[in-house]
């Protein structure tokens, strides 16, 4: 957050439209714009439910009401493709967030040619599966041979990657695994979608293995260095 948004009006109008006091409002701006830079680094936080959004923001009370106040204060913009952007998100947001939209391949959110900012929608857009699916951030295209409903690529939830392992016998961390690459919209180094997200833990277990194997052998590197040193003494 900018030094200048602590003080900015659109701050002040928040925290009454929350009744809130200032601090309180920075606060819940701060965690806002936190909750977009990792589940909506595009600044499509929209995408995401009310609940979501709210909870996201450490809000804890109604939670249309939280958002529609940051869409009346200013903070987000209406969108006609995804609900709701975060306000001058390419130039508020952090670097290191700019940084991954750049690997990613992936373009910030353009506001709605209509201008609508600060405005509500009159009618809802569809939202996010929150529940089904906590982290997926993006969809993409799928190739055509192994096309998803609709044509779109759907990333597996972490209990069907969970249960994967399982069957394996994989002793990795799943979740670590899993975070990883939903953090990356589930998407590889070319740019797409993998073909099978299968083959992503297995090849996950054998770096997993090279680590451990690159582990045991400084170890042992290491008490044969101790070794040597104590029989020069």
């Amino acid at each position: 957050m900018r030094r200048a948004m602590l003080t900015h009006p659109k701050t002040l109008d928040l925290a009454s439209r929350l009744e809130c006091d200032r601090p309180a409002a920075i606060g819940y701006l701060i965690l806002l714009f936190d909750f977009a830079a990792e589940h909506a680094p595009a600044g499509d936080i929209g995408k995401w439910p009310d609940t979501a959004i709210a909870r996201g923001s450490g809000w804890e009370g109604d939670a249309a009401q939280f958002v529609t106040a940051c869409a009346k204060a200013g903070w987000l913009d209406a969108n006609n493709k995804t609900r709701y952007i975060i306000h001058d998100w390419p130039q508020n947001c952090e670097n290191w967030v700019r940084a991954k939209l750049k690997r990613l391949g992936i373009e910030f959110i353009k506001p709605s040619e209509n201008g609508c900012a600060g405005k509500s929608l009159k009618k809802p857009l569809k939202t996010h599966s929150y529940e089904a699916s906590p982290l997926n951030l993006y969809s993409y295209p799928y190739p055509s041979s192994t096309k998803k409903e609709g044509g779109r690529y759907a990333p597996p939830s972490l209990s069907e990657v969970q249960a994967y392992c399982d069957e394996r016998g994989y002793t990795y961390d799943v979740e670590e695994m899993y975070a990883y690459y939903d953090a990356r919209g589930w998407i590889l180094k070319s740019g797409k979608p993998p073909k099978k997200w299968k083959q992503l833990c297995v090849t996950w277990n054998k770096k997993q293995k090279q680590f451990d194997a690159g582990k045991a052998g400084a170890a042992v590197d290491d008490i044969l260095a101790r070794v040597k040193v104590k029989g020069k003494k």
